[in-house]
């Protein structure tokens, strides 16, 4: 009960335990985007310049072919700088949604006074039926890509995605299994 009575009070103290860091972090990453977009732009105004300069005759094919290829090496890595700064700050979005959701989640499961047959119909659907391939999923998930599973996880759609994964890894293992069977019986 407390968990429902304290859930605006316990998502606050989640959301403000690192808040001052979060912002920090937020803050410079907004900063850091801004000035890689305005990097970029202004790479594409040099190459607008050198080309108008190069169809002028006022540069060379060979400092133009140089400068082409210097300018989008630099512009290459420029796309590469925002979307990883643009993927933080979405992760970063994300991990206060998620927060959030699974506050709603313990307090929608907190005020349970007694297992009735449809709380635990409604968990067991919840597992599934999990083979091999689908608990290989679920523990990479779980230790790997920790966003991605508390993601599915609070949206109610990580057996969805394991089953679908259980389901896909299971028909390649049989069309592996099968093709290694004709080969077996070609070398025969």
């Amino acid at each position: 009960m407390a968990v429902k009575e304290n859930g605006d009070a316990i998502l606050e103290r989640l959301l403000l335990s690192s808040e001052k860091q979060r912002r920090t972090e937020n803050a410079h990453d907004e900063k850091e985007l801004k000035k890689a977009q305005k990097s970029r732009q202004e790479m594409n105004n040099l190459f607008a310049n050198m080309y108008e300069d190069r169809v002028k005759g006022l540069l060379d094919e060979e400092n133009y072919s140089m400068l082409s290829v210097k300018y989008r090496m630099e512009q290459q890595q420029l796309d590469e700088t925002i979307k990883i700064i643009s993927e933080r700050i979405d992760d970063a979005e994300a991990e206060t949604d998620d927060a959030k959701r699974w506050v709603d989640l313990i307090q929608e499961y907190s005020a349970i006074d007694e297992f009735a047959a449809t709380f635990l119909n409604e968990l067991i659907e919840k597992m599934g039926e999990l083979r091999k391939f689908g608990l290989m999923r679920k523990f990479y998930l779980e230790n790997y890509r920790r966003g991605i599973y508390l993601g599915l996880l609070l949206t109610d759609e990580l057996k969805e995605h394991l089953l679908m994964i259980q389901e896909q890894a299971e028909e390649r293992f049989n069309l592996l299994v099968e093709r290694e069977e004709v080969s077996e019986q070609l070398k025969d």
